[in-house]
């Protein structure tokens, strides 16, 4: 098996060379997946994430349901707050260059508040074990939420591999969602 390392550049060079028009099917079925999905249907309030070009772009439910929804600012101690996106067109990019909510016109939303966290990373297996982008942000926040909370790793179906190198800090999903 391959290092963590090797196996995101191994990943990451597959989804840079995904064609524009695969990506853009593949997010619209990721999206009507979750519109249809009970869990999704029941979470009053989801978290979400701005893809960044090697993601599935999940923005358009932001229009497409009544739910609260949030989104993640990071923080350089490797935190996440999570901001209602109040202002759509006043984001601005983040330390990595995603795109985040302006925290002055969004405000903080306490993360008991949410049902269900839709999780980005570099590679899933089909069990939820979750290879991120490596700075711990997603591991970090994902250890300290409540069991009751759902979280789904959402990906291409590229990002799918059978095992992945696992540490203690490593923290799985629940469900994994891909197209």
């Amino acid at each position: 098996m391959l290092e963590k390392p090797a196996l995101r550049r191994r990943l990451r060079h597959v989804l840079g060379h995904l064609p524009e028009a695969t990506k853009t099917t593949a997010s619209a079925t990721l999206r009507d997946r979750l519109l249809a999905w009970p869990c999704f249907q029941e979470a009053p309030v989801v978290a979400l994430f701005h893809s960044t070009v090697t993601e599935p772009d999940l923005l358009p439910l932001l229009r497409a349901t009544d739910k609260t929804f949030l989104l993640p600012l990071c923080h350089p101690d490797r935190s996440l707050t999570w901001h209602r996106p109040l202002h759509l067109d006043r984001w601005r990019p983040g330390p990595f260059g995603i795109i985040e909510p302006d925290p002055s016109l969004s405000p903080p939303v306490a993360a008991a508040s949410m049902a269900l966290v839709l999780v980005p990373g570099v590679a899933f297996t089909p069990a939820g074990d979750r290879l991120g982008h490596g700075a711990g942000y997603y591991d970090r926040f994902l250890a300290s939420l409540a069991p009751s909370v759902a979280t789904a790793g959402i990906c291409f179906t590229c990002q799918i591999i059978p095992t992945l190198p696992a540490a203690a800090h490593d923290i799985p999903v629940h469900h994994v969602l891909h197209a």
